[in-house]
């Protein structure tokens, strides 16, 4: 028996608890500027999440052999440098719920990239929906009412956002030609080379002390 078009109770309470830690672990990033600098708290994660994937990698066997380094170099600087990044770095100075949304702007850029780059059609409704989504990020941003400081905010998070569509864009590019790679290789080999980037940016940009 399969279930194939049925809820699945489990998948659904699985689904909840990532939206609820995904959503609250904007508020830790917003709470941990108070200690750290953008770029050395983008690191450390980038190094934490390096090695548990490697770990989690060698215990299921998977084999350490590297993925495509172009497309993964590609993806660790738009996906994980960009985005994560940016998004921290909005949130010096922005609040976690505007960062958030603004952010999440990112299949809003998907769409006009796939349409530019990939050759993907948008249909009339897909126009409009564009159209109602810009209207929409024009009245979050509120850009009659934004200072120096929310401005810059404002700005790279969309930015972070536009980085992460990017990746998306390469990552559906890689695997046209790479149709059988392995994702949770990919997405350890793009944290480890994410990680020796932020690891260098974080020693070049000044920043706050950590405490």
């Amino acid at each position: 028996m399969t279930t194939e078009g049925k809820s699945n109770p489990l998948a659904l309470v699985g689904l909840l608890t990532l939206t609820l830690i995904w959503s609250y672990s904007w508020i830790a990033m917003k709470q941990v500027t108070l200690y750290i600098g953008a770029f050395d708290f983008t690191a450390l994660r980038c190094i934490c999440g390096a090695l548990l994937l490697f770990l989690v990698l060698l215990l299921r066997g998977r084999g350490m052999r590297p993925t495509p380094f172009g497309y993964t170099l590609a993806i660790a600087l738009l996906q994980t440098c960009g985005m994560i990044g940016l998004a921290q770095w909005a949130l010096m100075s922005g609040g976690a719920g505007k960062v958030a949304i603004l952010t999440y702007t990112m299949p809003f850029w998907v769409v006009i990239m796939a349409a530019l780059f990939l050759g993907e059609r948008m249909r009339g409704l897909q126009y409009a929906a564009i159209g109602v989504a810009a209207v929409g990020l024009c009245l979050v941003m509120q850009p009659w009412q934004l200072d120096l400081s929310s401005l810059k905010s404002a700005l790279l998070a969309i930015l972070s956002g536009i980085s992460w569509g990017a990746s998306a864009i390469v990552a559906k590019r890689m695997y046209r030609r790479h149709p059988g790679l392995d994702l949770l290789a990919l997405t350890s080999w793009q944290m480890l080379y994410a990680a020796a980037i932020m690891s260098a940016v974080a020693l070049v940009v000044p920043q706050q002390p950590v405490e």
